[in-house]
């Protein structure tokens, strides 16, 4: 691994992204250009995030008919539904803190 790879820390909510616009397609894949407009991440962000999710291989690329297309993995699509119970936790955790404060 590169030093950037060890500079460079994805957002989790971020991640989920990548792979919750992937599932609203019927076909589970997208050219890069729509899933970067689908994650509204600018070019850079996107570049960063896609190359490090294919170097994990969580995502994949797909040739077909001259076009290339992004897919999660089998590998990918089990990390996110942990990282979606993870976040909805987190998220139940801070809930339940907030509550605490204002009892």
């Amino acid at each position: 691994m590169d030093d950037q790879g060890f500079k460079f820390k994805p957002n989790p909510y971020v991640v989920a992204r990548f792979f919750e616009r992937l599932q609203r397609t019927k076909t589970g894949r997208l050219k890069r250009t729509q899933l970067q407009v689908a994650t509204g991440l600018k070019s850079s962000d996107f570049a960063r995030y896609l190359e490090r999710l294919l170097d994990l291989g969580l995502l994949e690329l797909e040739e077909e008919d001259g076009k290339t297309f992004i897919r999660p993995t089998a590998k990918g699509w089990d990390l996110y539904y942990s990282l979606l119970q993870i976040l909805r936790e987190l998220a139940g955790i801070a809930r339940m803190e907030e509550r605490k404060r204002h009892d």
